[in-house]
């Protein structure tokens, strides 16, 4: 039986910053919150926070909230632990928590990458309870993911033609830029890696660099190798990344968690021309050049979408059963590409993903 988004009651893990957005997320989205809590870490030093929806519960505990409540929806809008000076962690990377939410048949929806590492999504695929990346990808939906948007379905016939997994496709160019609120740089490098990985494959090397505003300067700059966390949910800052594929193929990143206007959009060039897609519209060139024609699609999407419209378009689309269910994410391997990528960015050196999966337990 459809459930429309109105009738969807929804709780939500989120940090001090992103209640404006969670506001206007959720209404645009139609979900009706019923209670919000935030990191006790975020909350030390300010003033009790003003309800993020009004009429909603506040709560503390993460943990005692998923256990009592009815709702029909979780939105982790911050991946941040519950409490760092108590035990348990992040609440996302409970599973025995996410699995009991599921049993009561909760969806479970994620603005940070989910699973936080590739060890961890290789161990939930090999040995979890219906094990496999389809179930995976059931256990927690990450949003908002630039593959799963109707532009990007809507150019599938065009990348068919392109012949993108048969190799003809060359050339992948990504970039996605938003403000601290609409998640961090590790979500950022999810949602890129997956549309790369979803285009070309796994890499088999890469080379990246992180640069991040230092956390005491106003403004300062720390070097690029410096002071880069080992979590991708902590990361922050600006990112870019060369990527190289067997057969001559390459790929190049150029993300931002801190650029303010938010931005999402995919370059392909191939033997059959350009395809450039964003999440309004998509336009295919012939390589002969524009005078030889184009094509042009288009899923809808309002001129100048924002991160709250991106957001809110994902969670529609999530509870709305006649909404397209997005494929598999193949996270082992997409996790391995953004660890790559860090592992690079801390080293100064070139990273495999096959070496961080190797590592992780995979094969």
């Amino acid at each position: 039986m459809a459930i429309e988004s109105a009738q969807i009651s929804t709780l939500v893990w989120l940090e001090p910053e992103q209640a404006d957005l969670i506001r206007e997320v959720t209404e645009k989205a139609g979900l009706r919150v019923v209670a919000c809590g935030m990191p006790a870490a975020s909350l030390r030093g300010r003033a009790a926070p003003e309800p993020v929806i009004a009429g909603a519960e506040t709560f503390s505990d993460i943990r005692h909230a998923l256990a009592e409540t009815s709702a029909r929806l979780v939105l982790f809008a911050s991946g941040a632990e519950a409490d760092p000076g108590k035990e348990g962690g992040s609440p996302l990377d409970d599973m025995g928590l996410l699995r009991g939410c599921r049993e009561r048949d909760m969806l479970l929806v994620s603005m940070e990458p989910w699973p936080q590492t590739t060890q961890q999504a290789v161990a939930w695929v090999r040995d979890g309870p219906g094990a496999g990346d389809a179930r995976l990808a059931e256990m927690v939906r990450v949003v908002p993911l630039l593959r799963d948007t109707p532009v990007f379905t809507a150019a599938s016939e065009v990348l068919a033609g392109m012949d993108v997994g048969g190799g003809s496709a060359r050339t992948v160019a990504v970039s996605a830029r938003g403000s601290a609120p609409e998640g961090s740089l590790g979500a950022r490098l999810f949602d890129a890696m997956v549309v790369v990985h979803a285009l070309l494959g796994s890499p088999e090397s890469i080379d990246a660099a992180i640069v991040q505003q230092a956390r005491g300067g106003a403004g300062a700059l720390e070097g690029v190798a410096r002071g880069i966390p080992e979590s991708l949910r902590e990361l922050r800052g600006d990112l870019t990344a060369n990527l190289r594929f067997a057969h001559g193929r390459a790929a190049s990143l150029t993300l931002s968690s801190r650029a303010g206007h938010w931005f999402r959009g995919v370059t392909v060039l191939s033997d059959a021309g350009c395809l450039r897609i964003d999440e309004q519209d998509f336009e295919h060139t012939d390589p002969r050049g524009p005078a030889s024609g184009a094509s042009r699609g288009g899923g809808g999407g309002s001129v100048h979408a924002t991160g709250a419209d991106a957001l809110a378009a994902s969670l529609r689309r999530l509870v709305d059963s006649r909404g397209a269910i997005s494929a598999p994410l193949h996270s082992p391997a997409v996790l391995a590409m953004c660890e790559a990528a860090v592992l690079s960015a801390r080293t100064g050196q070139t990273a495999s993903p096959a070496t961080v999966l190797r590592m992780a337990g995979a094969g």
